[in-house]
């Protein structure tokens, strides 16, 4: 008798058995990375896409936690231990939302042996932090519930146009119908792994490493999963130099590039990447120390600066050019628009690496 059976499931629908998960698997792969690589293949029994992971399929069960915050009627949901790699997986998902997406998934028939003592899960799995580092400041909550209402609760909104309000509830209810599919008889079962050639590029680089406890390390943020957030319609790239995105992309390549401080001391160093619209942005802390390298790009359909990871962060660039000497940085998950941080320009060079 085999030990488990290969099934489709949303990976929305799938929750974390632990707290906090670092930006790395074991092999010192970036979980960005991973994200960059996952392909999306077409749906099928009701799916818009079945998304194929670089790295193993991930292991579900069926498995009942209480939950501390009284947020649900019960914790009787699919989990998995394989939390880096749901995390990746849900991602890619919430970048293409309100398509319907699934994965290939294990679904064990028992637990196992280590489930109750590795999940340390305090929400029922809903939502993740990623840690960076184990300093409290260095870390960012990732729920997926929050990720796909960024654009729809702030001026954002505009950026996903075309996408009705009943696309967004019956997404919402899809997800919901998957979560309550309470045993393999109710999941469809896996298809044949696709050839490479039919495979189309999704959102996203990959891992063929376990999900366990890794080291803390950097983590770099690419374009390609943060723009399919918000280019869910077709964009003509903005080359016409009489438009306005183009102007203010001009606007932007003289007065985003240099050097910045921020609220705790740190300084930033941002230069063009060589990419369009796209710049590197390199942090120093406060004794000196270079910390990481991320990429902040400019979406013209929205004239916002994203930096962070799939609008964790945004600038609007109206309101920098008219101010350039700050930048005022709002959180793409709040639903007021208030600045979360700012920075401040500075003559002085960054500090160098040590």
């Amino acid at each position: 008798m085999p030990l488990y059976e290969e099934k489709l499931i949303c990976p929305l629908a799938v929750r974390f058995t632990q707290d906090h998960i670092r930006p790395k698997f074991k092999d010192g792969r970036k979980l960005e990375e991973s994200i960059s690589e996952v392909q999306t293949n077409s749906g099928e029994h009701g799916y818009d896409f079945i998304l194929e992971a670089p790295f193993p399929s991930i292991e579900i069960i069926r498995w009942s936690q209480f939950d501390s915050e009284s947020a649900e009627a019960d914790g009787d949901h699919w989990f998995t231990l394989d939390n880096r790699r749901l995390y990746c997986l849900q991602h890619v998902a919430a970048s293409l939302w309100p398509k319907k997406c699934a994965v290939r998934v294990e679904v064990l028939y028992a637990a196992c042996h280590g489930i109750k003592r590795k999940d340390t899960s305090r929400t029922v799995g809903r939502n993740v932090t990623i840690r960076y580092s184990d300093r409290h400041t260095d870390q960012e909550q990732w729920d997926w519930r929050a990720a796909v209402q960024v654009g729809l609760d702030t001026h954002l909104r505009r950026a996903l146009r075309g996408i009705a309000e009943d696309e967004i509830q019956n997404a919402h209810g899809f997800v919901a119908s998957e979560d309550k599919k309470a045993s393999t008889q109710e999941l469809f079962d896996a298809p044949e792994v696709p050839s490479q050639s039919k495979m189309e590029p999704a959102v996203a680089n990959g891992d063929t490493s376990t999900d366990d406890d890794c080291s803390s390390a950097e983590n770099t943020s690419t374009p390609s999963s943060s723009r399919s957030t918000v280019q869910l319609e077709d964009a003509a790239p903005c080359k016409d130099t009489q438009t306005p995105c183009h102007q203010t992309l001009s606007a932007l390549r003289v007065t985003l590039q240099g050097n910045w401080a921020g609220r705790t001391n740190e300084t930033y160093e941002v230069l063009e990447s060589g990419e369009e619209a796209t710049w590197t942005c390199k942090r120093w802390d406060a004794h000196g120390f270079s910390k990481k390298i991320t990429t902040m790009w400019f979406d013209e359909k929205s004239n916002c600066i994203s930096w962070g990871l799939d609008w964790n962060y945004y600038a609007d660039a109206a309101e920098f050019l008219k101010n350039p000497t700050t930048i005022q940085w709002y959180s793409g998950y709040a639903r007021t628009k208030k600045p979360l941080f700012k920075w401040h320009h500075t003559i002085h060079p960054a500090k160098g690496t040590k």
